[in-house]
């Protein structure tokens, strides 16, 4: 199987996370997402963390009551109940299902941090990367592969044919046709009153990609030897964070625009973040 994994404190689990999943199950023809809550993030140091259990039990609830069948909730991260590295991660995911390759999926950020991650040669030797770009970045169906050359994502021998019906550059996040469509459209995600947006908003699609090759060529220049398959995965923007979230609740705003009605529920229920 092609299993897709997107990790995170998940706190809380918000609708961007849902879209960036329902654009890798299309664009690659993903069997699954797990999403993988992290069991003790070291890049959290000093920063206040709700416990794993209860960051554990919203996911699964947003997932449960989300209903898309190929999402999965999974307790990997925080079950090992050892310091969460990536690297090693994806090291025993590769030991317990060797017939199964496994997807990284990240965000930009995390793509030009990488080479300050932990053993990121063991990581990239584990799994394919699927950088989210805003979808207008789009150059073609391009991926940059371990020999140092942009090929095809659709290549046959990767992706079956029945994934491959929907067109390039679908806006995932408010196809009609499936569950992707309970995931709130871009411009519905409007940020709470009050709330700052930063220099991140203010990026275009043309500085992303320049920034994602730019990326791309050092992981290529620094862990060659581990044959890097790095891939562009096709999103539209919404801007929303998990510390916007958290602010709103603080604040008394709104959440319907940022998370799922059971991640609301949630975070009534337990008290979460004020």
């Amino acid at each position: 199987m092609r299993i897709g994994v997107l990790g995170g404190t998940f706190d809380p689990i918000h609708r961007a996370h849902l879209t960036i999943a329902a654009c890798a199950l299309r664009e690659y023809g993903l069997d699954e997402v797990w999403f993988m809550p992290a069991g003790d993030p070291y890049f959290k140091e000093g920063s206040p963390v709700t416990g794993p259990g209860l960051r554990l039990a919203m996911t699964k609830a947003c997932i449960d009551a989300f209903g898309e069948p190929r999402f999965r909730c999974s307790d990997f991260e925080i079950r090992d109940r050892e310091r969460t590295y990536t690297a090693e991660t994806f090291r025993k995911l590769h030991e317990l299902y060797p017939g199964d390759r496994f997807y990284l999926i990240m965000g930009l950020d995390s793509l030009e941090a990488l080479p300050k991650w932990y053993r990121p040669e063991l990581l990239l030797q584990n799994a394919v990367i699927l950088c989210a770009l805003r979808r207008e970045t789009r150059s073609g169906n391009e991926t940059f592969s371990g020999k140092g050359a942009l090929v095809p994502d659709r290549d046959a021998r990767e992706i079956p044919v029945a994934a491959t019906d929907a067109k390039d550059g679908m806006d995932c996040a408010s196809a009609k046709e499936d569950r992707f469509s309970n995931i709130k459209a871009p411009a519905e995600c409007a940020a709470p009153a009050g709330a700052k947006e930063g220099t991140e908003n203010e990026r275009t699609p043309e500085e992303d990609a320049i920034r994602f090759f730019d990326a791309v060529r050092v992981l290529q220049e620094e862990y060659g030897s581990a044959h890097p398959d790095i891939r562009q995965l096709h999103c539209p923007e919404i801007n929303i964070s998990s510390t916007m979230i958290r602010d709103a609740v603080l604040n008394g705003g709104k959440l319907e625009s940022f998370v799922t009605p059971a991640v609301a529920d949630f975070i009534e229920k337990h008290g979460l973040y004020r």
